[in-house]
């Protein structure tokens, strides 16, 4: 019982900091969908893509000017654009995450494209410290792990944008753990092939 409080209140305090950090991010830059950048942006429009086609294809179309005020992002040429026929291209991103995010951002324009980069955020520091269990660290090391992955990795960037990187995070360390738990415990692999076939779809 000692343990499980002193656990849950590390836990506490790992996704406060996450939270905090995150927000104090957020509010330095205009959170609209006209800030995404790079990758994102190429996500953004497979969703509008999906969208203008009524949800039945991923077909290109021409999208807003807004997206690409600078036309800096080659949206229309190779590698970025699969072209079926003159009149049928598609952008070559994996589209399953994309599906998933569309409902949120339906609801919660910005904010529903990061909400679940966000979500995958915590629960990836959740499976990161269920790997640090089973390794043998003092608590003081365990901590300072914990802490050196919310501070020092791209995690707080990720959870910023349209990023799959924090789903895969949350999916590399949970396979981890039932790896290194079915060693101790052993039990089946079956999680583990399961977060394994999960990422190669979503990634």
């Amino acid at each position: 019982l000692i343990y499980d409080a002193v656990y849950k209140n590390r836990m506490k305090r790992c996704i406060f900091l996450y939270i905090a950090i995150l927000i104090v991010f957020l509010s330095t830059f205009k959170r609209t969908t006209e800030t995404l950048q790079q990758d994102a942006v190429y996500k953004f429009i497979q969703i509008l893509d999906w969208k203008h086609q009524n949800y039945k294809t991923f077909q290109r179309y021409i999208p807003e000017s807004s997206i690409d005020k600078q036309k800096e992002f080659q949206i229309y040429k190779p590698p970025f654009v699969y072209q079926k026929n003159k009149n049928q291209e598609y952008l070559v991103f994996p589209w399953l995450f994309n599906v998933v995010t569309t409902p949120f951002y339906l609801f919660f324009d910005f904010f529903g494209l990061i909400f679940l980069p966000i979500f995958f955020g915590i629960l990836s520091i959740w499976a990161f410290r269920k790997v640090l269990e089973q390794i043998p660290l003092s608590n003081e090391i365990s901590n300072l792990s914990c802490y050196f992955y919310i501070l020092c990795t791209p995690l707080i960037v990720y959870s910023a944008t349209l990023y799959e990187a924090n789903l895969c995070n949350f999916l590399l360390y949970f396979s981890l753990y039932l790896f290194l738990n079915n060693q101790q415990k052993k039990q089946k692999q079956l999680y583990s092939f399961i977060c394994g076939i999960m990422i190669g779809n979503f990634d």
